[in-house]
């Protein structure tokens, strides 16, 4: 009896450690043949369902364990990362000059052309508006129903995806190298030129953080005016730069250039809110790597994830030291299939943590990380959310804005309209006075009355 318990203890402590074994970060948990290159942005519903974009014109909905749920073509490529709505609608450009609204089910809702192709990502406002730019210099408004609301004409591109910040502003850059602010209603609030042609964040304070051609980090207020800018090199040329803000509210920027100092190199750096550096290191070498793909992603214990050189993942803590880096390919580094492994898209992650990606190959791929979810910080990756909503509105916790309907009151205006309200759960809120509360109002103020007399 004593041996058959033991021998089952044995077994158990065996299976146990082939299961943490399986669980090594870096290790690959699935990988799903899709066809063509990825390089969009995964998006993550709230049933596990990946939602992914490749340049096969295709939309795909994968399953949390990847298997292929269902597919939807367009008319061509596409590069626009897909953006859910609270309601599960699927929101992507394509190079067919269309915007697509797909049901969670993979049947179209919609679709709105512009006058030229589409490869920026989406971003959507609280009130379910989706805002897109387009080769046509022109970032359009849509209401949840496929119909413009307005549209604002840059002199330039538009490739990145518009950000949305506390108020409902809406921050765009554009290949004019503008940086735009924008009223919700599609006016124009200010903007910044000459130097901005890549993605911004926005902190918590409303703090926006972007990157110049001439190598500076910028940091501006909400109306536009400066908190302060750092320079972090002195390369010639700057590619690509793309900025996310981590647990411990450190900066870190993944920038790829050419020049005199670094090379065609790319570095991730990290700065303090204060515009302070606290550490670089190398990511790409011998610009082997696809600099589209630079974006990084936090995890809930501060792991910083990047794409690196050489087919390489690599994760960082938070002081700069190497957590850990895995290589997802054993082939010649100076034959074309190498390069073909590398990961093309940029990082997702799903709600267990694993990271989310594509490769050049037209392969998906699902990685163990070792973070169990996003950080929570203000901006942890690519358009913000598992969602990729890019919009301050939609962080997980309750906004209110101020409505224009008003109605009178015992005691004067109050506002009582709760359809600019929104719910973490993606619920419209609904406000009412209470026929008890204005008894009580009432009841109080005739007390005060009588002791007025």
């Amino acid at each position: 009896m004593r041996t058959k318990i033991n021998i089952t203890i044995l077994l158990f402590l065996a299976l146990l450690s082939n299961s943490i074994l399986s669980q090594t970060p870096g290790n690959i948990n699935w990988e799903l043949d899709l066809g063509g290159i990825i390089y969009s942005c995964p998006a993550i519903g709230d049933d596990g369902t990946i939602y992914v974009t490749s340049i096969d014109s295709k939309l795909y909905a994968v399953n949390a364990d990847g298997t292929k749920k269902w597919e939807f073509v367009t008319g061509d490529m596409i590069y626009s990362s897909p953006v859910l709505g609270n309601d599960g609608t699927i929101y992507f450009g394509s190079n067919d000059k269309k915007l697509y609204a797909v049901n969670s089910d993979g049947t179209k809702k919609w679709e709105f052309t512009t006058d030229d192709k589409i490869t920026a990502t989406p971003a959507i406002s609280h009130n379910g508006t989706i805002y897109i730019g387009s080769y046509d210099k022109n970032i359009y408004a849509i209401n949840s129903d496929g119909t413009l609301n307005w549209k604002f004409q840059t002199n330039g591109s538009i490739l990145h995806p518009p950000i949305i910040g506390h108020d409902g502003t809406i921050y765009q850059v554009s290949n004019d190298n503008n940086l735009y602010s924008i009223n919700f209603d599609g006016t124009l609030k200010w903007k910044l030129g000459s130097e901005f042609p890549f993605p911004l964040v926005i902190d918590e304070d409303g703090t926006i953080y972007i990157y110049s051609l001439n190598n500076y980090l910028h940091a501006f207020y909400p109306d536009g005016s400066q908190k302060w800018k750092l320079k972090l090199t002195n390369t010639i040329d700057v590619e690509n730069a793309q900025i996310v803000i981590g647990s411990e509210n450190d900066l870190y920027i993944h920038r790829y250039s050419y020049g005199a100092e670094d090379g065609d190199q790319a570095f991730l750096f990290s700065v303090t809110k204060s515009g302070v550096i606290n550490w670089r290191y190398k990511t790409y070498d011998d610009g082997l790597s696809n600099n589209k793909s630079l974006s990084p992603i936090v995890g809930n214990d501060g792991t910083i994830y990047v794409n690196g050189y050489y087919s390489r993942l690599f994760a960082f803590n938070p002081d700069g030291s190497v957590n850990w880096v895995k290589r997802y390919t054993t082939s010649n580094p100076y034959q074309l299939n190498y390069l073909d492994s590398t990961f093309s898209s940029i990082l997702a992650m799903d709600k267990n943590g694993n990271i989310i990606a594509g490769n050049l190959q037209g392969k998906l791929f699902s990685i163990f990380s070792g973070s169990n979810s996003l950080a929570e910080s203000p901006w942890p990756k690519f358009s913000k959310t598992y969602k990729n909503q890019a919009s301050y509105f939609n962080k997980n916790y309750p906004h209110a804005l101020v409505a224009e309907n008003e109605i009178s009151t015992l005691t004067g205006k109050a506002v009582l309209d709760g359809t600019n309200s929104y719910d973490p759960n993606g619920e419209n809120l609904s406000y009412f006075w209470s026929l008890i509360k204005i008894l009580q109002m009432v009841k109080f103020l005739l007390v005060i009355q009588l002791l007025l007399k």
